[in-house]
Parts: C-alpha cells; sequence; structure tokens
C-alpha cells in the first residue's frame, strides 16, 4: 500500500507540474545499482572539429548521456581546428586521424563515430574495470581573475603510485560551435596542470594549483574543471581504422577523475 500511495502522490506532483518522469522508480534503482557498481569515475576524450558534418551527432549524443545521470562518468571535448591544446592532446597524444572519435578511460575503449549503443557499452565496461584505489577530491574558486585549485590524492594501496594527473579547464557551453551551428559543450580550453605524480603507499598528496585565463571572453560561471589522474605504465593500443594505414599508440588508461564548478 505504501508504494501505491508514493507512485499516486508522484503522479499527482508531476501532473501539478506539467511534467512527466523520465524513469519509472524502478529504473531509477537500476541506475544507481549500475553507478554504485562502477569501480571508478570514467572519462571521455571527445575529438571533433567545427567543420565535420557527422561531429553533431556524436556530441549530442555525449550530451544527452552525461545530462541523463545514467552513469557515472564526466566528458571532454577537444575541438582540435580552434584549439591548440586540444590538438596536441588529440593529434599527438592519441594519433588521433578521423573525427569523431572518442577515447575512453584514456584509450581502454575507443569508439568512431556515434554510435550510442557503442557510446554505453564503452562506458559500462570502463566502469567495470579493475582500477588503481585512488581517490581524488577537488576544490575551486575564482580570486582576482584566476582560478585557485586545490586538489587532494590519496593513495590507498599498500604499494607506490606513479600516475600522471590532468587538469582540464572546460567551458561548459563553448564559444564554438559545430557543424550545425550549436555550441561544443566541455570544450577544452586549457590545462590548469599536465604533469607526473607519485604517491607513496596510504598517503595523501595536497596540490594547489593557479590558473589565468589565457583568452578572452571566459564568463566565471560558465567554468567546468576536470582533472584525472592515470597509471604512469602505458598499453599499445591500435585506433580503429586501417586505412589508409593501421595506427597504434600509447594509452595511459585512467584511474580516477573527479570535477568541479569553480564558486
Amino acid at each position: 500500500m505504501k508504494r501505491i500511495a508514493v507512485s499516486c502522490a508522484l503522479i499527482v506532483l508531476t501532473l501539478s507540474l506539467g511534467v512527466f518522469p523520465i524513469y519509472t522508480a524502478n529504473e531509477m534503482k537500476g541506475i544507481d545499482k549500475l553507478k554504485e557498481e562502477f569501480s571508478h569515475t570514467v572519462l571521455a576524450e571527445y575529438g571533433g572539429i567545427t567543420r565535420c558534418p557527422y561531429c553533431p551527432a556524436a556530441s549530442e549524443l555525449l550530451y544527452r548521456l552525461y545530462t541523463s545521470s545514467e552513469y557515472q562518468f564526466y566528458y571532454i571535448t577537444f575541438v582540435i581546428d580552434k584549439n591548440s591544446a586540444a590538438k596536441r592532446r588529440m593529434v599527438w597524444g592519441y594519433l588521433d586521424r578521423f573525427v569523431p572519435t572518442t577515447y575512453f578511460d584514456g584509450g581502454y575503449m575507443i569508439s568512431l563515430g556515434s554510435n550510442e549503443t557503442e557510446y554505453r557499452n564503452a562506458i559500462e565496461k570502463c566502469g567495470a574495470r579493475d582500477v588503481h584505489d585512488i581517490n581524488m577530491e577537488m576544490t575551486a574558486k575564482w580570486e582576482e581573475g584566476k582560478i585557485i585549485i586545490n586538489l587532494c590524492i590519496e593513495n590507498l594501496e599498500k604499494k607506490p603510485y606513479l600516475g600522471w594527473l590532468r587538469v582540464y579547464v572546460t567551458e561548459k557551453e563553448s564559444r564554438w560551435q559545430d557543424y550545425n551551428g550549436n555550441s561544443f559543450h566541455f570544450a577544452l580550453i586549457d590545462f590548469a596542470s599536465n604533469r607526473p605524480i607519485f604517491l607513496f603507499s596510504n598517503k595523501n598528496k595536497n596540490i594547489s594549483i593557479e590558473w589565468t585565463p589565457n583568452m578572452e571572453g571566459i564568463e566565471s560561471n560558465n567554468i567546468m574543471i576536470i582533472a584525472a589522474v592515470s597509471n604512469i605504465f602505458p598499453h599499445l593500443k591500435k585506433n580503429p581504422w586501417d586505412r589508409p594505414k593501421p595506427v597504434t599508440f600509447l594509452a595511459f588508461y585512467v584511474d580516477q577523475v573527479t570535477a568541479v564548478e569553480p564558486q
């Protein structure tokens, strides 16, 4: 009887608000359970260009999956033809030659194009990975036109950890638009930090970063800071194409991700 009463109350509430729930109560339980089962927060790095007619579909799909809250993940858009840091990450880091291409967890899974089944499969497989037990907390605030970022990274394992820290500064709604004239989301504008990191076993490290805006027109309420730690030991991975020739790269799998909007 209680479940029926709650359901009826929910129906009355949604009707009075003029809205309808996207998910049923059982579907929401399934989503929460999936998040709980993830070993870590997944990171997707998506490469695109403004003149690509296939990129809007990938952009829309990633944004829809992110805003649905179905998965415990963040994503970053690398607008390769507009930002030199984005180009370096995609073209030299992943040896990316085609767009849209999305690299999940540092290249553990790769998707060429904008297939929803592939994206979901990639996020779920990454979320089920065994990762190093790293905990990360971050705060960020504006001070005198700069962003002060404070990170606490903790190694919860019995062995020392050697990794690579990347702190991405992104615009939630980008100044750059896709082929259809829509703004990209979470587009990289700069790296606040891009450096190796060493953690003793069962110890934490506090890192303070000061980032000065590197371009005009940055709005303080339009910034998302995303931090990721990857294991320093690489894996040889093949990009998902064979023509004009196969391309392999060194993938550094992500162990933990966090994000915050500067206050």
